[in-house]
């Protein structure tokens, strides 16, 4: 048992102060209903979009747009359409993406220049991501917005969905800074932040065909020169003031809370473990970089690696043959890891519990049930069927879904209660405290 001490927070660090109010979920992202949205194209286009040779490449198609939610009707006419996505452009049931600027520039739809449509085929339950979305949001930290949509590909009834805000200038300037233009840097696959040289242009290096850390605000600049001196200060700089060095151009609070939510929800798909899926963002009014995830569906039990992520070591997530040094440096200094340790303990006595989230769950399923029973699509990749779904909160599926929720949960809130280093303070925080047990659930 571990003496718990939580009630509320009064937020001191100069990160915290310089933060945007979350937005409220708003008409584009309703959270009482599952949306409608229909895509009405060409069919020699949407057969040009599907096509492999257009897998990967951007390339918008003309389309219209509408979004039917309860009573209110909204249509765009014409907007950008095409696949997103990696590995998931092969999968019979697509993600997509809708762009309101592609053909008039600065149009937006609710304040949204596009919009994310994931298909999450690799998940019986559908909804992992948006827990984990939803989590982020719940512990006061900036996320992209979700919801369920129902999406029909002219008149034909694709699946249900999850509408996943996009990160963009829009987002930036939302979530961050109120003005939106600093760089950012969309992070995928190999993207380790390993120090290469003092020379920017060597980090604009490719794989699969794409730049691993890819300019996607100010890319007309193609200037590195902020990457190089954030990667050269993380890897350089002395252990021995190396908080004071780093903090200076990082946002390491922001970082340390998405860091305790990934190792509790068993996110091995982002930086710390896969070097994967994040991005940076230059914050123009702290001048600290941000980090941003992003792809949150090989979560809470979903596996490809043969590793129990329940209760995998919470001080040990990275591969310990590779290199993160974001992950290993700032774990290396005490104060860093003590207030990960006591975000840790803060969401296992407030967001990451049982109950929590089997609350959250279980409106989860009363909201989708019927739109993924209907959905014929959810079935073609990994044969996930009825059953598959009604009982994946509580089971494993076999394949690389080796858990149920729940019962991910309950092991990996237990082990990393078990795993949690003693603290006595929380730097740059002052509580009004009360004494609590935290239990173990069995």
């Amino acid at each position: 048992m571990i003496r718990g001490l939580f009630v509320f927070f009064i937020f001191l660090s100069f990160s915290v102060l310089a933060q945007q109010p979350l937005p409220p979920f708003g008409s584009a992202f309703r959270q009482d209903l599952v949306a409608t949205v229909r895509i009405s194209i060409h069919p020699d286009t949407l057969a040009l979009l599907l096509h492999p040779d257009n897998w990967g490449n951007e390339r918008m198609f003309p389309a219209q747009f509408q979004y039917q939610a309860g009573q209110s009707t909204q249509t765009v006419q014409q907007v950008g359409f095409r696949l997103r996505g990696n590995t998931s452009m092969a999968a019979q049931k697509k993600p997509f993406k809708v762009s309101f600027n592609t053909y008039i520039p600065g149009a937006k739809w609710n304040g949204l220049e596009k919009l994310n449509l994931n298909a999450h085929h690799n998940d019986p339950a559908h909804f992992r991501a948006k827990l984990c979305w939803d989590l982020i949001r719940d512990a006061g930290v900036p996320g992209s917005r979700t919801s369920f949509v129902k999406l029909y590909i002219n008149d034909e009834y694709k699946g249900l969905y999850t509408n996943v805000e996009h990160i963009d200038e829009e987002f930036t300037k939302r979530y961050f800074d109120g003005i939106g233009r600093g760089n950012l840097y969309k992070c995928l696959y190999p993207a380790p932040l390993k120090f290469i040289s003092y020379n920017p242009d060597d980090y604009k290096f490719e794989s699969g065909g794409r730049r691993a850390y890819e300019q996607k605000i100010n890319d007309f600049t193609d200037d590195y020169r902020d990457l190089e001196q954030f990667i050269r200060t993380l890897n350089l700089s002395p252990q021995e003031g190396f908080e004071c060095a780093f903090e200076e151009i990082f946002n390491v609070d922001y970082f340390l809370r998405y860091l305790a939510l990934d190792v509790l929800s068993g996110n091995w798909d982002g930086y710390s473990f896969n070097q994967n899926n994040f991005y940076l963002y230059k914050n123009q009014r702290t001048g600290q970089f941000e980090y941003i995830p992003y792809d949150l569906d090989n979560t809470f039990g979903i596996d490809w690696f043969n590793v129990n992520w329940a209760t995998r070591n919470i001080y040990e997530w990275s591969p310990s043959n590779d290199a993160r040094p974001l992950y290993q440096k700032v774990l290396a200094s005490p104060d860093f890891r003590q207030r990960f340790s006591n975000y840790i303990h803060e969401y296992l006595v407030s967001v990451f519990t049982v109950e929590n989230i089997t609350a959250k769950i279980d409106y989860y399923m009363a909201l989708i049930t019927e739109p993924m029973l209907e959905d014929t699509y959810r079935t073609l990749d990994y044969g996930f069927d009825e059953e598959a779904f009604l009982q994946s909160p509580f089971e494993a599926f076999g394949l690389h879904v080796k858990s149920g929720i729940i019962p991910f949960v309950q092991q990996r809130f237990n082990s990393a209660a078990q795993q949690l280093d003693f603290y006595n303070h929380v730097p740059a925080i002052e509580k009004m405290w009360v004494v609590h047990d935290l239990p173990i659930n069995t």
